[in-house]
């Protein structure tokens, strides 16, 4: 089991366009899970494929990171 899916989305998620500002306790999969419902485990390789430039780790997120959400 991955750590990214063992946490939960933050409550106060913040979203600005089609763009998503890491906060603490973030991974792709509580991403995901928030935005692509269903099907979250695709939305892990969009969103990681759409932010390879800036995301070097998918299981590590920095905190302030912007990703942009395909």
């Amino acid at each position: 089991k991955h750590s990214w899916m063992s946490r939960s989305m933050p409550s106060q998620a913040r979203t600005s366009g089609h763009y998503y500002r890491v906060r603490a306790g973030d991974t792709l999969a509580s991403i995901a899970r928030h935005f692509y419902g269903e099907q979250w485990e695709q939305g892990i390789q969009a969103i990681y494929d759409a932010n390879r430039r800036t995301v070097t780790d998918p299981d590590r997120l920095l905190v302030g990171m912007e990703l942009r959400l395909p």
